[in-house]
């Protein structure tokens, strides 16, 4: 038998002792089991291993001193009130002179909204530039890819809740055995990404829940959005009593939003345990599809204790005076890597949208950072004057030496040819035909002849510029992803979606349709169609995009005609 000892690093001790007072020991059994660790180990061969160890009992700890003991506050007690009691870190020190404890009579303090509870005062102080607090509240707006601590999620298949009426978890629910009838559901429920949560729905039940305890009624706000109606969205909010809130059925089921639109739900809440839950049920979306997600950006609450402590400002934000209620995002060419009272100026040679943490270097200048403008057509000369300007804001570097230059503008050209249907007018290229005209797009526009009606419609074919009646904008999920003015432009042949903005934008192009009705839609009295609808496109992006032609009428709201995907 050979015995052998080992030193073992120092890392691997349990508690480590203050320098001035660390011992090595072997263990024997005179020695007190709380104050040892054994670490034993047989080989097959009957090899015996004993390490040594570190150790250190409470009366080798240094005394406290004053700089070693901070405040916190006792739980609530029968009376309404609690105490401040000053206690030291764990494990670095004992004894010591800490400060009598002191009374807070009131559990129910609350701070206003920008200030916090400082504990050395007992007083509501306002936050420095640089922080932010909603006082008696909380605030979750910055999801970085993972869940705020306090926030869990349950994910099962809808098979295996009808099936074992037991709770199964999204990893046990993508390695069940019974992949024959149990649905993997690794890939849905809620999960965090950069501006929101969200919940892809598919066959599966998710279950997003947080507690809150509140010292006085308070309100619950959160803002989602929630396109799809093929995947069932419900709240709830349950006392410690597991009992519903009063007025349950107003916030039970949200509603439906538009693409690309965000709805604010309110919610009551009393004093006391509040245990909050948002729930998805996937249903069936066809097949070859899947289900669009319902998004939550942000989620306040009001009501709760104090908080004794302001929040930082998020990178890319800044708060510039005190009792800051919320930060606010960087200008343009700005940034802050934040806790910031301002944000920093980027170098000439760089550029930061709003909101940024950090500058880039301006690139070249490409056709695509400007673009073309008419003035109307002026009908004595039937010419037009072309001028050209930069997409704003301005992002690429003019004195870069591979960029391009501006155009001159000021070019006299013919007028090109107007849409069918339209014709050269004063307050645009082209303007539509008044009621009872026609034009085929190159002619003036003229009265129909006795005993016939104009064939109504839009027909666009030329795109010199957007028609009166059609409109673009850009619509962000965080509200800083449209970077420049330009959602969507008319390119000569065709019109295409704006560049350079964020991949959380929406580019809307949106057509008015006033009612009307071709005359070969009649057919023995009685309509057959109202209309229809064609358009040739293509979809060419760097990375996965989709476009969604939808439909919005006053009876029905918006609706999703069609979806198509690409790169």
């Amino acid at each position: 038998r050979v015995t052998a000892s080992a030193d073992v690093p120092a890392s691997s001790t349990i508690a480590a002792c203050p320098p001035a007072t660390r011992k090595r020991g072997n263990f024997s059994p005179e020695m007190p089991p709380s104050s040892a660790l054994l670490a034993v180990a047989v080989a097959p061969f009957g090899l015996l291993l004993l390490t040594t160890f570190e150790f250190c009992g409470a009366d080798e700890l240094p005394a406290c001193q004053p700089k070693d003991f901070h405040y916190e506050f006792t739980e609530c007690d029968d009376a309404g009130g609690r105490w401040r009691v000053s206690v030291p870190r764990p494990q670095t020190c004992v004894g010591g002179a800490p400060n009598a404890p002191q009374r807070v009579e009131d559990c129910t303090t609350s701070c206003a909204a920008g200030s916090y509870f400082d504990r050395t005062r007992l007083a509501c102080v306002r936050c420095p530039a640089g922080k932010y607090s909603l006082g008696g509240g909380l605030r979750f707006s910055q999801w970085d890819g993972e869940l705020p601590s306090g926030m869990h999620v349950l994910t099962e298949a809808i098979e295996s809740s009808f099936r074992t009426r037991k709770p199964m978890s999204a990893s046990a629910a993508s390695s069940s055995s019974d992949s024959g009838s149990a649905s993997n559901c690794s890939a849905y429920g809620w999960k965090a990404f950069q501006p929101y949560v969200a919940s892809q729905g598919g066959p599966c039940v998710s279950v997003l829940t947080y507690s809150a305890k509140l010292v006085k009624p308070g309100v619950l706000t959160y803002t989602y959005q929630y396109t799809d109606d093929t995947v069932i969205f419900n709240f709830e909010a349950q006392n410690d009593q597991c009992q519903s809130i009063e007025h349950s059925e107003r916030y039970k089921w949200p509603q439906t939003t538009e693409e690309g639109k965000w709805k604010t739900m309110n919610v009551n809440l009393q004093a006391g345990l509040n245990v909050l839950y948002w729930k998805t049920v996937g249903m069936d979306a066809g097949e070859g599809k899947t289900n669009r997600p319902v998004k939550i950006k942000s989620i306040e609450i009001s009501g709760v204790a104090y908080t004794s402590e302001c929040t930082p400002c998020a990178p890319g934000t800044f708060s510039d005076s005190e009792g800051a209620v919320e930060c606010k995002p960087c200008p343009l060419n700005t940034y802050s890597i934040g806790d910031a009272s301002e944000c920093k100026a980027c170098g000439p040679e760089e550029f930061a949208l709003p909101g940024s943490s950090q500058c880039g270097k301006r690139p070249a200048c490409t056709p695509d950072d400007y673009y073309e403008m008419r003035s109307p057509c002026d009908h004595r000369t039937n010419m037009t004057t072309v001028s050209y300007d930069w997409v704003s804001p301005k992002v690429c570097d003019a004195h870069h030496p591979d960029s391009v230059h501006l155009p001159v503008s000021g070019m006299a050209v013919p007028c090109p040819p107007c849409n069918p249907g339209m014709h050269h007018g004063s307050r645009h290229m082209c303007d539509y035909c008044p009621p009872g005209n026609f034009s085929d797009g190159y002619k003036e526009c003229q009265d129909c002849p006795a005993s016939t009606v104009p064939n109504y419609g839009f027909f666009l074919k030329t795109w010199q510029e957007l028609p009166s009646n059609m409109a673009s904008r850009c619509m962000s999920l965080q509200g800083w992803g449209c970077r420049n003015a330009t959602a969507w432009k008319a390119a000569g042949s065709y019109v295409q979606s704006g560049q350079g903005h964020g991949e959380d934008a929406y580019l809307i192009l949106s057509l008015d349709v006033g009612a009307f009705r071709r005359r070969d839609v009649f057919f023995g009295g009685r309509t057959t169609a109202f209309g229809t609808v064609s358009f040739t496109f293509e979809l060419d992006c760097s990375g996965l995009c989709e476009l969604v032609f939808m439909m919005s009428n006053t009876k029905q709201g918006v609706s999703v005609v069609k979806s198509w995907t690409g790169r």
